[in-house]
């Protein structure tokens, strides 16, 4: 009996979720995650749920990112980035992907002019 890398699950694409808007950074990092699993036939339906997790919280991880560099690098949002990116890279180490490079803690800078 053969079988695939995604045994006991089919192989093939998610139904992408409708709260991913269309050309939203989840959508892009969606696209990117499928595209990976499946180069490698490792791709199912099954995966859509922990495929979500990972392109919800790469977005919000981004939106954080941006709140920083426009209001300044405070605990609260340091904590909130802190906890996307734990659950960005959990969500890619489960799924066997790398995760985008951009997937980074930040450092602790001091507040400048305090």
């Amino acid at each position: 009996m053969n079988r695939g890398k995604t045994w006991p699950f089919e192989e093939g694409w998610p139904d992408k979720p409708d709260m991913i808007a269309e050309g939203s950074v989840a959508d892009a990092e969606w696209t990117r995650i499928c595209t990976s699993l499946e180069e490698r036939h490792m791709l199912s339906p099954a995966w859509g749920g922990m495929i979500l997790v990972a392109a919800s919280a790469f977005e919000d991880m981004q939106h954080f990112d941006a709140a920083m560099a426009q209001y300044g690098r405070t605990e609260e949002l340091a904590e909130s980035h802190a906890t996307c990116v734990a659950q960005y890279r959990e969500a890619c180490r489960d799924l066997l992907v790398d995760p985008d490079p951009s997937s980074t803690l930040r450092p602790s800078r001091p507040n400048e002019g305090v």
